[in-house]
């Protein structure tokens, strides 16, 4: 937590923004189960969790980021040109946005009573294959307590590609604390 005190004492900047501190999956309103063969990553800022997928047989790599933000953070439209933008793609205009997204209805885990609740979420899928290295982003996301929670896999496209069934199960194990 040193972060927490940068800036502090007789010397410090009175318009420095204070640390952002690194969210806690532990701590989050949601829980899920990874794969065991999603490796955690270290706690960042902004982000709630995040894991490191690897390739065995070609060492391609993709992560997997955890976010959550109060509303819904610009729409649809903003978040999938940000990351269409983040792949090096072009945006796309709002009468493109129906094509590229689709709706999910997942049923979640069984709770304690044995009933299942269903998860509606958001999925969208790019590649930009003339990226150098090539680059493709899996992203789901849903609403949860007045909050958007995103699920952002970003990687090789073949890794992306070969994890989509593991991606889609993970999103089955979504529930609220």
């Amino acid at each position: 937590m040193a972060a927490a005190n940068a800036g502090a004492g007789p010397n410090a900047n009175p318009t420095a923004q204070p640390a952002i501190p690194a969210a806690s999956a532990a701590d989050a309103a949601l829980r899920w189960t990874a794969p065991e063969s999603w490796a955690p990553l270290p706690p960042v800022a902004m982000r709630v969790a995040g894991y490191r997928l690897t390739r065995a047989d070609d060492s391609s790599t993709a992560e997997l980021t955890i976010t959550a933000f109060p509303g819904d953070v610009g729409g649809d439209l903003a978040n999938i040109n940000r990351w269409r933008g983040q792949i090096g793609l072009n945006p796309i205009s709002a009468d493109t946005l129906a094509t590229e997204l689709q709706r999910l209805r997942i049923d979640g885990p069984e709770g304690q009573e044995g009933e299942r609740k269903p998860r509606d979420f958001k999925l969208v899928e790019m590649t930009n294959a003339q990226s150098s290295p090539a680059q493709a982003t899996l992203a789901a996301y849903t609403e949860h307590d007045g909050h958007t929670w995103f699920f952002k896999l970003t990687g090789a496209p073949a890794l992306i590609s070969a994890e989509k069934p593991a991606f889609l199960e993970f999103l089955k194990t979504i529930q609220p604390r």
